[in-house]
């Protein structure tokens, strides 16, 4: 693979845009979207290959393509996989909490595994979650919330 495709795969991952990731590496927005192009000409510098590397947890060879394999990330948390136990018992846990915590707890589940931070069609079919997005039930619960105080206030008044 070539380094614009290992670039782009890598922010896509992270469902970031070039201008987010551009910004957050201090890199100009414009010399990186040329990093990303097919054929391109311009190759990112020694420091912008370090900046990218760190940000992305990858070796500067894995970015070159001198590498198939990204590294094993160095967080063990990463890489922990429970026994069913221990999955149960969070299970469990998770399923115990209030519906708006849960929520939470599960979207950042989500983030943390690097997959979309919306639940997934198992969580929801196991009732850890209710049917339907994560954003959307936020919405709704805080709709609820913001009429339920409109309706005290007026009764106050």
């Amino acid at each position: 693979m070539e380094i614009n495709e290992i670039l782009k795969e890598l922010r896509q991952k992270k469902h970031l845009t070039q201008q987010e990731l551009a910004s957050t590496l201090d890199i100009n927005l414009s010399s990186y979207q040329k990093y990303e192009r097919p054929n391109n000409t311009v190759k990112p510098s020694i420091e912008a290959l370090i900046k990218i590397a760190d940000f992305y947890d990858v070796t500067v060879d894995y970015l070159l393509g001198r590498k198939t394999e990204p590294p094993t990330p160095q967080n063990p948390y990463l890489n922990f996989k429970p026994v069913a136990e221990d999955w149960e018992t969070l299970q469990k846990i998770i399923e115990s909490l209030p519906e708006r915590e849960r929520i939470a707890v599960i979207t950042f589940l989500h983030m943390l595994s690097g997959e979309s931070d919306l639940p997934t069609m198992e969580m929801q079919q196991s009732k850890m979650i209710p049917k339907g997005k994560a954003g959307d039930f936020r919405k709704r619960k805080e709709a609820e919330a913001k009429a339920e105080a409109e309706a005290q206030r007026k009764e106050t008044a």
